[in-house]
């Protein structure tokens, strides 16, 4: 298993680096813990021991148990690692556009699909957030490796010209 750098003893700020992942994790699984995470829910937020996992293999893309101590909180992902490991997924999007889905079978979520793009959502304002990205400085091409993040910024600035925005003076 790949334990979380900040985990690590050697690193500058360690966060409970005492924790030791007990379960029997696949060698290219990265993990990563805490005894004290928070949690955003509607019926009300709350703080928890967590335990995350990114198989990496068959499973699903992230796993996350909670429970009182870390301990507990890894062996339910454990158990949640093992249920995903034994599916032969059967993939749905369940209403996700972004590529995401869910298994059918185990309830796994991972990016299996090409995301859904919509006819005519050039059409769309900008929201005040997307009009202030694109006065922004250029984009880094060594911090966008795979180009998503310039093609991002080339569609907002298609859509500024179709409402007829004129580019902010600088």
């Amino acid at each position: 298993m790949i334990i979380a750098e900040h985990h690590r003893p050697e690193h500058w700020m360690p966060t409970d680096t005492e924790y030791k992942p007990a379960c029997a994790w696949p060698a290219k699984c990265y993990v990563q813990w805490g005894g004290g995470g928070v949690v955003l829910a509607s019926e009300g937020s709350y703080r928890t021991a967590f335990f995350e996992a990114f198989p990496g293999d068959n499973a699903g893309g992230f796993l996350r148990g909670e429970g009182k101590t870390i301990s507990e909180a890894e062996t339910a992902c454990f158990e949640q690692y093992k249920k995903e490991s034994a599916c032969n997924h059967r993939w749905g999007r369940k209403g996700y556009t972004n590529g995401g889905a869910l298994c059918y079978g185990c309830g796994a979520f991972k990016t299996v699909f090409k995301s859904v793009h919509f006819f005519g959502d050039w059409r769309k304002p900008l929201s005040k957030d997307e009009a202030w990205m694109l006065d922004l400085p250029p984009i880094d091409p060594s911090d966008d490796r795979d180009g998503k993040r310039q093609k991002y910024r080339h569609k907002l600035e298609l859509r500024r010209k179709v409402f007829g925005v004129e580019k902010a003076r600088t």
